[in-house]
């Protein structure tokens, strides 16, 4: 098989290899896991084990222990101090928010008050109750469905079919029910 030239010249083009990616020893991969459980970033541990931090980064994505890894985010926000009850504090500030209203008068400052920021303070709320689940699933669709059954005909010979004499009112109802509308037969 000949491979592909650029012409006259006599290079080979070669296809593109990936490189190859060192196995670790379980030792090695366990002495990795234990440092990242004390909390030692992955450049520390790169730098301690002599190996590069792509490989640790591997090593952790292999036992699901990197920032993708279900339940890291909570722990991660835990590490940095972001508790729910700092996160409730945070909110209860926001809610309580204030901006300083200055006061100009011929080009200098004359008064300064603090007044609601009700901006912030809506956002806070908004988000807050969002949390608490008070507003409904936007992904819920309404389930009611309003069925209207219109006469398309005369009813009775010489009347219109907007007609709603009598005559016409008992003839409409007289009119076989139509099946009702159902999960089974939409």
């Amino acid at each position: 098989m000949k491979l592909p030239s650029n012409g006259p010249s006599d290079e080979i083009v070669l296809p593109h290899v990936p490189p190859i990616v060192p196995r670790v020893p379980p030792a090695v991969k366990a002495r990795v896991l234990a440092c990242h459980l004390a909390g030692e970033s992955n450049r520390k541990i790169a730098k301690t084990l002599g190996m590069s931090k792509d490989t640790v980064a591997r090593i952790l994505k292999e036992a699901q222990m990197g920032p993708h890894a279900q339940g890291s985010v909570e722990q991660a926000l835990e590490r940095a101090g972001l508790t729910t009850d700092a996160l409730l504090a945070h909110a209860k500030q926001g809610l309580m928010a204030t901006e300083t209203k200055l006061v100009t008068f011929e080009g200098k400052f004359t008064d300064e008050r603090e007044v609601a920021d009700n901006t912030t303070r809506h956002k806070y709320w908004h988000d807050a109750a969002k949390m608490a689940g008070m507003f409904p699933r936007e992904d819920a669709a309404p389930v009611t469905q309003l069925l209207v059954r219109l006469p398309i005909a005369v009813l009775v010979p010489g009347h219109s079919e907007s007609c709603t004499c009598r005559e016409c009112w008992d003839a409409w109802n007289a009119l076989p029910e139509l099946p009702t509308a159902t999960e089974d037969n939409m």
